[in-house]
């Protein structure tokens, strides 16, 4: 980026930098990645240099990384620095479509830097915070820190009438089910039913919630259609989903009068967990 900029390299040294807690640092996807440790910090960095000032170098590393050999990296920061640079709608949008690309393929850390950038923006329009929200509540579920993914999701619900598209609710209601059910408690009737009517959404979480309310109300042959559905979209046959939707599969079995059946697989489970650990 120092060579895009015309600027001098030499003498960069970022082991001083870390060893003063000023930046950190993360691997994902092969990729190596640096960034100011605080937003704090960064904040001040960036106020140090004048908005248009800013602006023209942000235009001036899309305009260099488009212009290289094309790659996965200068195609994802041409569209990053564009969007900082020109702040049209269309550029922030395609700045959140990118982080929502990178959280479900896997690579939240990153989404959830470039959707920082956007917390610095003040002129940015009250649609594309809100868009914002949900994405970086998607990309922490994507890591795996649920309690902050749902904290995001909840910052969210007062944007969402900036969102004019009704698929924004059927998302956030969505994820809302599938981070109840992966911290292990139980969604409302009312919000698996109207997932469960908004979308076919095969996300294991979405099928196991689906799949218990429909054995509670005793529909045993859909409960268990369904809950055969979360094993197989779950990571793995013993994961928390998988685990919770075969002792679905088991109980089915036993409202079925198939009591023999419900203990083999109860069993079974037992055996593959233990075996597990």
């Amino acid at each position: 980026l120092l060579q895009l900029l015309g600027g001098d390299r030499s003498g960069f040294e970022v082991t001083p930098l870390l060893r003063q807690g000023l930046v950190s640092t993360w691997n994902e996807g092969g990729e190596e990645w640096i960034a100011v440790s605080r937003a704090a910090i960064e904040r001040v960095l960036r106020e140090s240099i004048p908005m248009e000032r800013r602006r023209s170098l942000h235009l001036s590393l899309a305009d260099g990384l488009e212009n290289r050999p094309s790659g996965e990296w200068e195609q994802r920061f041409a569209v990053f620095h564009r969007a900082l640079g020109t702040r049209t709608p269309a550029a922030l949008a395609h700045l959140v479509e990118l982080a929502e690309s990178l959280a479900h393929a896997g690579r939240p850390m990153t989404a959830l830097h470039l959707l920082d950038q956007m917390e610095m923006l003040a002129d940015t329009p009250a649609v594309f915070l809100a868009r914002r929200a949900i994405a970086r509540a998607v990309a922490l579920r994507t890591a795996g820190r649920l309690s902050e993914s749902r904290d995001a999701l909840a910052a969210a619900a007062p944007l969402l009438p900036e969102v004019a598209e009704s698929e924004w609710m059927g998302r956030i209601e969505a994820l809302e089910l599938e981070l109840t059910v992966a911290m292990g408690a139980q969604p409302s009737e009312t919000l698996v039913e109207r997932v469960g009517s908004r979308m076919e959404d095969g996300r294991p979480e979405v099928l196991l919630a689906l799949g218990e309310l429909a054995a509670v109300r005793g529909q045993l042959a859909t409960a268990d259609a369904l809950l055969a559905a979360a094993v197989a979209a779950a990571s793995g046959p013993t994961d928390r989903v998988a685990t919770r939707a075969r002792i679905g599969q088991a109980m089915v079995r036993m409202f079925g009068g198939e009591t023999a059946e419900a203990e083999r697989r109860l069993f079974g489970l037992v055996r593959e967990l233990r075996g597990r650990d």
